[in-house]
């Protein structure tokens, strides 16, 4: 179970608090801005949960960590085939590779769309006694849909070494091969990933026998979202609300829990408040979703005096935080919170 950081702190008249399962940290109420009368204001819940609790970083094998963000890898050798093929056309396939990529989709608990701003292969070759005019064909494939895209380049001694992806990596390093079309074979969350590469079949015949003998590849994928991104992640405050606690606090009157998200992540966020019995139904409490875009923002969640005796079987709270990309190219990198500083407002007292 995923340690989250997520702290929610529950008021009665006798300051008590609230306990929550095994992924929440619990600290000690504090009731400084307790403000009691007929209509009353008390700190109601403060805490994080972080990058690792909104992805699923564990069951994500292919996720590392490059210079503190986050990226999926599949890297490896691909297997020359020889210079002893037979063309069928002027290109001829002188090495593939099909790579499991099944592990995306636990990067969430539910459906999401992975657009991603800058997903990218690269292909490192010791290609120096000859000039190859090549194709990388890349194929992707999950259980009811196939994206293709392919990309020309030429492997010689000046250009051993491929990048191939829509954003330009200013490097020397590379060279570098744009494709716009890599994000849409990467948002269809494959399953699998075929690499194929070809090349004129006249200079692969004419060839050294060691002309192209190494290949490395990588296939990374930054978790930077694009636009399109969307996903949804549940944080669940268990026993939010104790049985006495709810008799107190909800017996009659309106209610509002209000208060500060802030979001380090590069994404925007529209909070959904979920009251659950028991039994983990929801209670019937229809609360309008909150927007936070950008860096903070408010967020309020009304109790009416029509749904207060809703309250009287309310147990736990699920925050359902969509997230959804932004025009700007963000990694979403380790360490990263979104933060709550929430209050609750009573009208009409307490009941005891």
């Amino acid at each position: 179970m995923k340690n989250k950081h997520l702290v929610m702190l529950l008021l009665s008249s006798c300051c008590l608090a609230a306990c929550v399962d095994s992924k929440y940290d619990l600290g000690n109420v504090s009731t400084d801005e307790v403000v009691m009368g007929e209509s009353w204001i008390a700190p109601l819940g403060t805490g994080y949960v972080t990058s690792d609790d909104v992805v699923n970083v564990e069951k994500v094998p292919s996720i590392r960590e490059v210079d503190g963000a986050y990226v999926m890898i599949y890297d490896g050798e691909m297997k020359i085939k020889g210079a002893g093929l037979r063309a069928v056309s002027d290109k001829v396939e002188i090495a593939s590779e099909d790579i499991t990529t099944g592990d995306i989709d636990g990067l969430f608990d539910g459906n999401f769309v992975l657009a991603l701003a800058n997903p990218h292969v690269t292909l490192m070759s010791n290609a120096t006694k000859a000039s190859l005019d090549c194709r990388l064909a890349i194929e992707a494939k999950n259980v009811n849909q196939e994206e293709t895209t392919s990309s020309d380049f030429t492997l010689s001694a000046a250009s051993p070494n491929i990048w191939i992806g829509p954003l330009d990596p200013k490097t020397e390093a590379f060279e570098f091969v744009k494709n716009e079309k890599l994000p849409g074979i990467v948002q269809i969350v494959p399953r699998e990933i075929r690499l194929s590469l070809s090349a004129d079949s006249k200079q692969w015949a004419n060839a050294p026998a060691d002309a192209l003998s190494e290949l490395r590849y990588s296939v990374e994928l930054p978790l930077s979202p694009a636009p399109e991104f969307s996903a949804v992640s549940v944080e669940r405050i268990e026993d939010a609300f104790d049985e006495d606690f709810v008799d107190y606090i909800f017996s009659d009157g309106s209610a509002k829990i209000y208060g500060e998200v802030t979001n380090d992540m590069p994404f925007d966020i529209s909070l959904e408040m979920v009251i659950m019995d028991e039994n983990n139904m929801p209670v019937d409490i229809q609360f309008p979703a909150q927007e936070v875009k950008g860096q903070s923002g408010e967020v309020v969640f009304e109790i009416t005096k029509e749904d207060m005796p809703k309250m009287k079987d309310a147990r736990h709270i699920d925050l359902n935080l969509h997230l959804k990309g932004r025009d700007q190219n963000e990694a979403l990198k380790k360490g990263q919170k979104i933060s709550f500083d929430l209050k609750l407002k009573k009208e009409g007292g307490i009941s005891i």
